[in-house]
């Protein structure tokens, strides 16, 4: 514990650090210009300042993953000898393991639907396109070709849409 907070010390103090040599080198530039260029570098101030909160969150969040990584514990038995306990069983594994092969599976499937709609696209001349809509006891049916190319798109939107989404989710998750 007493390691992840001088670390957290270390990283603020050098975050801390570059933020005043980048707010000095802004105040060097404001001062070396004229009033007229004043206004234009405090703009520009200003959206450095928001660059450089931004970076420093990310830092932050980066170091906090790397704290939320699992590690195992480590506790000292009577004999000093350190002894490991793993914070996850092999069973919370298989168990993570399984919901990755879901969400891979899923991954697939949108790819496999987005490549049908492509093909459907290229084979597609304009005369020959219907869209159904049914229930148990109703159909609706579209020829128009305009219409049914602005639900194709809306289609094809929608899978771009949650096919980056689901790959970021398979990039992003542990096992």
């Amino acid at each position: 514990m007493i390691d992840i907070f001088a670390r957290d010390k270390y990283i603020t103090y050098i975050c801390i650090r570059k933020l005043k040599k980048s707010l000095t080198k802004i105040i060097n530039i404001m001062n070396a210009t004229n009033a007229k260029t004043e206004t234009t570098k405090s703009v520009s101030l200003t959206s450095k300042v928001a660059d450089l909160r931004k970076e420093a969150e990310a830092q932050k969040i980066k170091e906090a993953k790397k704290e939320t990584a699992v590690k195992p514990v480590v506790k000292k038995e009577e004999g000093n000898k350190p002894v490991i306990i793993p914070l996850h069983t092999a069973e919370s594994r298989i168990k993570h393991l399984e919901n990755f092969n879901i969400l891979a599976k899923r991954f697939q499937v949108l790819k496999e639907k987005h490549t049908e709609l492509e093909k459907f696209k290229i084979a597609n001349d304009g005369t020959r396109m219907k869209l159904t809509l049914s229930t148990d006891t109703e159909s609706f049916k579209v020829n128009n070709s305009e219409t049914l190319e602005l639900v194709i798109n809306l289609i094809q939107g929608d899978l771009k849409e949650r096919i980056n989404k689901t790959e970021k989710e398979v990039q992003d998750f542990v096992i």
